[in-house]
């Protein structure tokens, strides 16, 4: 092998496993092809799937989510996992307040929402961008990654974020992406040029997951 595919994406210390990105599990079982891996050492694959199973959980329980009938299988998955482990349960149904959710046909039904860990969720999408452009370009990104989760920005959020999210958001093009299984998961990099037409160092990542959770990820080098 090339010493590129000996070092983890995430440090590119010593690579001592390889990792789905994003997390096959994510991906009913016949949904699997054209999946990818990158080389990982132990604690950015093994710590870090607590993190992946969370956001799959988190995911697969929205509301938006109810009528996927080809994600019955994913999220059939993430029940059995906090059947199994009552600190994920506790995790996961976390400080639960009453909600109620709008169907298509305007039908309404009683829930609960939870808190959402926003430092899992945070971890989960930087380690996505991080194997990304690993997989893309060859090298470990060694920049900072600010993440933006569009799914999350609440209505009443101070109208510059707002005006933020939708500038991000009109990156996305759904038609002109990566994945071959879009209604699962899909990617597109936008690289940052300077006024000569060179590239920056900088780029922008927009992710979709479950064709529903947009989350974008500016990336850009630490400069002296």
């Amino acid at each position: 092998m090339s010493n590129i595919e000996n070092i983890c994406y995430f440090c590119g210390e010593k690579a001592t496993s390889k990792e789905h990105i994003p997390p096959k599990a994510f991906f009913p079982k016949d949904n699997r092809d054209h999946l990818f891996t990158v080389p990982s050492c132990d604690e950015h694959n093994g710590d870090k799937s607590k993190d992946d199973e969370y956001v799959k959980i988190v995911l697969g329980r929205s509301a938006d989510l109810m009528l996927r009938k080809d994600l019955d299988e994913v999220k059939s998955s993430s029940e059995r996992a906090i059947a199994r482990n009552s600190r994920l349960k506790k995790t996961v149904e976390a400080n639960p307040e009453p909600a109620i959710i709008v169907l298509p046909n305007n039908i309404t039904i009683s829930s609960v929402s939870h808190e959402i860990d926003l430092e899992r969720v945070y971890g989960f999408f930087g380690s996505l961008a991080r194997g990304l452009y690993y997989h893309h370009e060859k090298e470990v990104w060694k920049g900072r990654v600010s993440i933006a989760p569009h799914f999350l920005i609440k209505e009443d959020a101070e109208q510059e974020d707002l005006e933020k999210h939708e500038e991000l958001l009109g990156l996305f093009d759904r038609n002109d992406s990566h994945g071959e299984n879009k209604n699962i998961f899909y990617y597109t990099f936008v690289y940052i040029l300077d006024d000569d037409r060179v590239w920056t160092g900088a780029c922008i990542l927009s992710i979709c997951i479950f064709d529903e959770f947009k989350v974008s990820m500016v990336m850009e080098p630490y400069y002296n």
